[in-house]
């Protein structure tokens, strides 16, 4: 399995918010073990393969000559392990991925779901919302075939619980 596994997810500043002039600070905090990272630069991406797998907090800050900005909102999000298949603290995960016509969002077994249920939407690079449905299952089948061809944000909540997920769509 390890051969095949690949860490290709990024944290990403919504692109109607990012301004490349500006220079921002990312911070990470791995959940459990502990550790914790500050790293500055102008990239509105910051890449997670050279992370090792787990749960993870991230925000970021904007700093221009006025100062910093506010941290955005804190977001949870899990990279596997390649050797066992740990989901590393993620809650759902989409199938198959690049998708087509139909896309599956799947919720961990040993995630309950939560009393008012599931609100996932699948959100374009600029921030507009093209999908939103609520479910009160493990697995939600979505109709993508009215999405144009690119990559997409798919926003699972579950209760307190929030997991953004990257979805190409071809």
């Amino acid at each position: 399995m390890s051969g095949e596994c690949r860490h290709e997810d990024y944290l990403f500043i919504e692109p109607s918010t990012y301004v490349p002039e500006l220079t921002y600070e990312w911070q990470i905090d791995k959940l459990v073990t502990g550790g914790s990272w500050t790293f500055t630069g102008s990239l509105n991406e910051e890449p997670l393969n050279a992370w090792s797998y787990g749960a993870y907090h991230a925000r970021v800050r904007a700093l221009s000559n006025c100062g910093y900005s506010l941290w955005s909102n804190l977001i949870q999000y899990g990279i596997e392990d390649c050797d066992t298949g740990d989901p590393g603290g993620r809650i759902a995960s989409l199938a198959p991925n690049p998708a087509q016509n139909q896309v599956t969002v799947t919720v961990r077994n040993e995630i309950p779901i939560a009393q008012g249920g599931l609100d996932i939407r699948i959100k374009d690079m600029y921030g507009l919302e093209k999908i939103a449905v609520q479910s009160q299952t493990r697995e939600t089948s979505l109709d993508i075939s009215t999405l144009s061809v690119g990559i997409y944000i798919v926003y699972v909540q579950n209760g307190s619980k929030i997991e953004y997920l990257r979805l190409n769509v071809e």
